[in-house]
């Protein structure tokens, strides 16, 4: 049984959906990088605090930042029991470390889905979450 996974895709491209899927199917927590920002801001944290003025200046959250945190969560027992993880790695830092933090905890990625989805479906989406804050 596949017990640790990560879904990757583009924004758009149905990864949260997918993932919550398969947590509700094979019964594993499903980790978002996104929701776990969203919970240091609404817990407004330091990091929260630090997280909500990246996010505020149009930048994305530094690698360092977004693997404390998901590193904080595997730690917590996710490594050894599984888990579908979303949104995460982004980059090969993020992936780098995602590897050392799983070889340390004593265990492997299961597979890695990478969804593909047309441009102009993922053009519709995008436009679609758009928000006017004004």
């Amino acid at each position: 049984m596949v017990e640790r996974l990560i879904i990757m895709g583009p924004p758009g491209g149905g990864k949260g959906t997918w993932s919550k899927i398969l947590s509700d199917q094979l019964c594993l927590p499903h980790i978002s990088s996104g929701d776990l920002f969203r919970q240091e801001l609404a817990q407004e944290t330091d990091l929260g605090q630090q997280i909500r003025s990246i996010m505020e200046a149009g930048q994305l959250v530094p690698d360092q930042v977004t693997i404390s945190l998901i590193e904080k969560v595997i730690r917590q027992g996710l490594g050894k029991e599984g888990f579908i993880l979303d949104g995460f790695p982004r980059t090969l830092v993020q992936a780098q470390a995602l590897e050392a933090i799983l070889e340390s905890e004593g265990v492997n990625l299961d597979a890695v889905g990478n969804l593909a989805v047309d441009e102009s479906i993922l053009i519709e989406r995008t436009l679609a979450r758009m928000v006017c804050l004004d």
